[in-house]
């Protein structure tokens, strides 16, 4: 789901709720406009929620990276590393992130569907005619690349960057320790931060362990699927990963509130209204 599904979404909800509005004499009408509002805001609301996720891993990516270069190339990470980059980079993955999630919403559509058992039309959710003539290219998108590539690549980039500053900072402790030196405020705070990073990262790579599982199935068995012969497991493990994927949002949250002044601090400012002095 992109944004201008959004603001598409707003402008015929108001006309259709308009259209509606006049004629809304029985309980038939009021029923069949709750179920197109429920079944629409499904359908774009899966799509933010899928951009949620794989941009909630690639930031956790970019800060594992950030957090491991500054540990081990210090000198290098402080000149190619600044404000302008670190933003320009935001943006870039943000905008291949809408792209990615641009099949959800053209995959599917919501359509009146007659039901022969209750002889009555309800509105559902039905493949689009694009999906219908480039299914191979849609399921490979989805599958591939949606389902297994980004959620593995972040998860490996995490991986590798935790591994690496974890290993690095031992050293570092190690060195200082044979060495004599003590540990400044700058050193403890640093060394603090990079602790707190770690924290998050492998909460992450916790929470998302099930959905690269869960990708890496799908591309390898064919009937992990919606309309495949393990149909109820496959709705348990997405029903599972989604939760995780919630989990490890809001606990992430909490892991800067615990453990960050600065972050207590600023955000403080920012509930309070106030600027910083």
């Amino acid at each position: 789901m992109c944004l201008p599904g959004l603001v598409c979404l707003a402008t015929t909800g108001c006309r259709r709720g308009s259209a509606t509005s006049e004629n809304n004499d029985d309980d038939g009408k009021e029923e069949e406009v709750e179920r197109w509002w429920v079944v629409t805001l499904t359908l774009y609301m899966s799509g933010l929620y899928r951009l949620m996720i794989f941009a909630s891993g690639c930031l956790t990516a970019f800060v594992a990276v950030d957090r491991c270069l500054g540990v081990c190339w210090p000198m290098q990470a402080a000149a190619f590393i600044k404000t302008r980059t670190v933003a320009w980079i935001i943006l870039f993955t943000l905008v291949l992130l809408q792209l990615l999630c641009l099949p959800y919403p053209l995959k599917n559509q919501v359509s009146a569907v007659w039901d022969a058992g209750s002889n009555r039309t309800y509105y559902g959710l039905t493949v689009t005619t694009a999906y219908v003539h480039n299914r191979a290219a849609f399921d490979v998108f989805i599958n591939v690349f949606d389902m297994c590539l980004l959620p593995f690549t972040t998860f490996a980039v995490v991986a590798v960057a935790t591994s690496l500053t974890v290993v690095q900072l031992k050293r570092a402790i190690a060195w200082r320790e044979r060495g004599g030196s003590t540990h400044g405020p700058h050193s403890s705070r640093q060394v603090a931060l990079v602790k707190m990073l770690v924290v998050v990262c492998c909460i992450y790579m916790v929470t998302a362990t099930p959905n690269v599982a869960l990708g890496i199935t799908r591309c390898l068995v064919k009937d992990f699927a919606t309309n495949g012969r393990y149909y109820n497991i496959y709705l348990l493990a997405s029903s599972l990963t989604f939760e995780l994927a919630m989990v490890n949002s809001s606990v992430g949250f909490f892991v800067y509130v615990s453990q960050s002044s600065k972050f207590r601090r600023e955000l403080l400012l920012y509930v309070s209204c106030k600027k910083a002095a």
